[in-house]
């Protein structure tokens, strides 16, 4: 049998080629996990700023209607930078991505009057709003788990106790057993990890933001999160705009 070597060659092509294909898409497939499961916010932390960082804002903000304090700022670590950067510029810097989920969060609403996205920009910083946001939606989180007698375990201090829901008694004092987050599902009709059935969603109360979840609507039906949230917990391109549903959209209501 005689060897075609210019067709073996063709076929040495066609495997490398296959090879590279393989290689790229999984490294797609890395890239898209990392950014659902490793993608959240981190927890939000106080700052300080210098003191002429204080006075100019301080400055800045005499004629303005309800301005947002510095020391409101400072709790919720906007940074130093975003400061100084909004009395430069009269507009607060916004990542691009935060700024596609607001645009969704509007056209997601009864409004869909997008003018309202240069207002907010001009008055409110993007950590403000994901504080917001996130805090909304541990309280909501908290209301529907005392409805089914459960509730995360969170100090006045802001620690958090247990890798799950605590059970609540008659009385409505909370226990020592804990129910675990796979068994949460079946303990409260509606509630889905929309990730990881694993993950603690009381995380949430207390800044980190690792645990994606959907909360019951009034049917008991899953209720999908709003664009905020999905950008808090890293899953901004998660769902598409069509089969949202959202807990926050009051907020542009």
């Amino acid at each position: 049998m005689k060897l075609n070597v210019k067709n073996l060659f063709k076929n040495k092509w066609v495997i490398i080629i296959i090879f590279c294909i393989l290689i790229v898409f999984f490294l797609h497939i890395l890239d898209y996990n990392s950014k659902v499961k490793e993608g959240f916010l981190p927890k939000p932390t106080p700052v300080i700023y210098s003191d002429d960082t204080v006075t100019s804002y301080n400055t800045y903000i005499q004629d303005k209607t309800n301005p947002i304090s510095v020391k409101s700022l400072q709790d919720i670590g906007v940074p130093e930078n975003d400061v100084n950067s909004f009395i430069k510029n009269s507009i607060w810097p916004w990542s691009n991505e935060f700024t596609k989920a607001m645009k969704q969060q509007i056209l997601n609403s009864t409004n869909q009057d997008l003018t309202q996205l240069d207002d907010t920009q001009k008055s409110i910083p993007e950590q403000w709003f994901t504080n917001l946001t996130a805090t909304a939606t541990a309280r909501q989180l908290q209301i529907i788990a005392n409805k089914n007698n459960l509730k995360c375990n969170i100090d006045s201090n802001g620690v958090l106790t247990g890798d799950g829901m605590y059970v609540l008694d008659a009385s409505g004092a909370i226990t020592d057993t804990v129910v675990l987050p796979s068994a949460l599902p079946t303990k409260i009709p509606g509630f889905t990890f929309i990730d990881d059935m694993s993950c603690n969603p009381c995380n949430i109360g207390v800044g980190i933001y690792d645990c994606p979840f959907a909360l019951p609507d009034n049917e008991n039906l899953p209720l999908l999160p709003s664009f905020i949230m999905d950008y808090i917990w890293g899953i901004g391109n998660y769902y598409t705009l069509t089969n949202k549903t959202n807990i926050s959209s009051n907020l542009f209501t």
